[in-house]
């Protein structure tokens, strides 16, 4: 059984793309260890998706696997990502998103559409803006 936190209702069935971020960063699968950890420093990310030239996501790459790449060899080495990547429609619910983050501890998915080409990313820093301004809509009535 999984558990599911108390949301409202309207927010439990929003589309995650009211909250997703729509200015997604992504790297190629020819970036270097280097490049992959300065746009997640540059753009305070904690992951990457990884896409083709055409902007379809092939896979993610996360500071984890930033870290254990850079302790086990050359940072100007390709990016070994993760493939394929868990990702999601941008029109998931977001209790749905909700459980599928925690439940697999996802810190960021990226939002793809129907062709599985990269439309935004979906934080945890989303999922608790949503909540919090949910809770003060509630607090309201």
């Amino acid at each position: 059984m999984t558990y599911t936190p108390p949301v409202s209702q309207d927010l439990a069935m929003t589309a995650v793309q009211k909250f997703m971020n729509r200015k997604p960063v992504a790297v190629t699968q020819t970036a270097t260890i280097s490049t992959a950890i300065a746009a997640m420093l540059n753009h305070q990310v904690s992951g990457l998706s990884v896409v083709d030239d055409s902007v379809s996501i092939l896979g993610f790459y996360s500071e984890m696997d930033a870290l254990l790449q850079a302790a086990s060899g050359d940072v100007q080495a390709k990016i070994r990502f993760h493939k394929p990547a868990i990702s999601i429609k941008a029109q998931t619910v977001f209790k749905d998103a909700l459980v599928l983050m925690v439940s697999k501890r996802l810190k960021s998915v990226p939002v793809v559409d129907d062709r599985n080409k990269l439309l935004g990313s979906l934080s945890r820093r989303d999922l608790m803006l949503a909540l919090y301004d949910d809770s003060k809509k509630g607090s309201k009535k």
